[in-house]
């Protein structure tokens, strides 16, 4: 059974401006179901960091980043995975009840 959210986004676009950074290789970029990484390569002249959580789940195995050298701004494009309610319920998953709770009237009116 799929899941889906319709509030989700489809994507997740996060623009990172790195000024100090010449080319794309200066930067290490990881990209976790619900977190992205980026820090600066050893040996570089500059020290970036940034470690954000994610609002979605994301397919981690797509997705692009591209780096502008002119603006300086690295653009990550991450896919949005499906989550949220069930698509489809069945009726017998309805109507099901939790097992081993038993409704004690006594208990409803407040007597031992």
């Amino acid at each position: 059974m799929g899941y889906t959210d319709r509030a989700a986004p489809k994507e997740i676009i996060i623009d990172v401006q790195l000024p100090q950074v010449q080319r794309a290789s200066d930067v290490e970029l990881d990209i976790l179901e619900r977190n992205l990484v980026l820090k600066s390569c050893p040996g570089v002249s500059h020290s970036y960091s940034l470690n954000l959580d994610l609002s979605y789940a994301i397919d981690t195995n797509a997705g692009a980043a591209k780096f502008d050298k002119t603006k300086k701004v690295l653009t990550v494009t991450l896919p949005v995975k499906e989550r949220g309610i069930p698509k489809e319920v069945s009726c017998n998953e309805k109507d099901e009840k939790p097992h081993g709770h038993q409704k004690n009237e006594n208990n409803m009116t407040g007597k031992p």
